[in-house]
């Protein structure tokens, strides 16, 4: 038998640096080293490498470099190195050790890794519409809950009012004394208000370019970010072989009891998913805000609001709702195409 040249790299991705290991089919080190997080100085250093197996870690940079490596002709796995315990567990870890772990892993048994696979360039870019959109209203809720907090030491209360209302009030009711302080608050809110509504317009253009979307948004209560967001986020159902699925992939797990309120917190949601799912019941832009009797709640970074129902109970939502709009039918269709009818 010939001798096989095949290699396994492992990669552990950093912001500036990123050290890699290759081996050889019999686990031997031929070469480790570093590598500046560039496109190019990835498309230099790999080039020259055989083509092989290349595993990186799940992250920011694992996007382009996995695009970059498959250009080369190379076998990319992109690992889930929280569910690798032997990597994300480690008492004594290093970049170096951690590239070298996921080649031995990678030489071993890719399911090993966890595999992951990234969302399309266009779903990313359509995305930040969405991830834009959130920042700028969460910022502008801290200004909002700035101004009213300000002003309640000073035994002045401001009106009840939406945040697009509130500049409005601003002049009569704002004292004199904090008008230097929070007026040039209130005017950023204004500015932000005009963006968010720009941004809502931009969404609604882009919801028209998803047919899906405009099913989802049949269902009572549930608006274009929301529908944008949840067909964006699951991308392709192909690879979901039951629509229930989708429960479990946005992090709706079983609790001993059951579904139970706590069932899904943040900690255990990918980052790699969009954080600017709103409440179900909540529409985006000009659209009325109702409430559907079993509207979701979807949990937002950085909070630890629990994934269930409007009424408090938590539930197979995801299943009840969206994929009742859309997945079922894709998946029949997508089986019928593979079955040749």
């Amino acid at each position: 038998m010939g001798k096989s040249n095949r290699v396994f790299v492992g990669c552990d991705l950093g912001d500036k640096q990123s050290d890699y290991c290759v081996l050889d089919e019999g686990g031997r080190v031929l070469e480790e080293g570093r590598v500046r997080s560039t496109p190019a100085a990835f498309s230099k250093k790999f080039t020259r490498l055989l083509r092989g197996r290349v595993v990186i870690e799940v992250g920011t940079p694992s996007r382009w470099a996995e695009e970059v490596l498959r250009k080369l002709g190379h076998e990319v796995v992109v690992a889930n190195v929280r569910q690798v315990h032997l990597i994300w567990k480690r008492k004594n870890k290093t970049d170096r050790s951690d590239a070298q772990m996921l080649a031995r892993l990678g030489r071993l048994d890719v399911t090993l890794l966890a595999p992951v696979q990234h969302r399309s360039r266009a779903a990313q870019r359509d995305l930040a519409y969405l991830k834009a959109r959130d920042v700028l209203v969460r910022s502008r809720t801290k200004l909002v809950n700035f101004v009213r907090g300000t002003m309640k030491p000073f035994g002045v209360r401001f009106p009840s009012c939406s945040p697009e209302a509130l500049p409005k009030h601003a002049d009569s009711a704002i004292p004199a004394e904090l008008a230097p302080v929070l007026i040039p608050v209130v005017e950023t809110i204004a500015a932000l208000n005009e963006r968010i509504a720009a941004q809502d317009e931009q969404i609604e253009q882009l919801a028209k370019a998803h047919p899906e979307a405009t099913r989802l948004t049949q269902v009572n209560g549930v608006g274009s970010i929301t529908a944008l967001a949840f067909l964006l986020t699951l991308e392709d159902p192909a690879r979901f072989r039951k629509s229930r699925s989708v429960g479990a992939f946005v992090g709706l797990t079983p609790s001993s009891g059951g579904f139970s309120s706590s069932a899904l917190t943040t900690s255990s949601v990918d980052t790699e998913r969009p954080a600017t799912f709103e409440p179900g019941g909540t529409r985006s832009g000009k659209e009325a805000a109702t409430t559907a009797p079993s509207a979701p709640w979807w949990p937002s970074r950085g909070s630890s609001q629990c994934f269930c129902t409007a009424s408090g109970s938590a539930g197979s939502s995801t299943s009840r709702w969206a994929t009742a709009a859309w997945l079922p039918e894709t998946l029949d269709t997508t089986q019928a195409k593979k079955e040749g009818h």
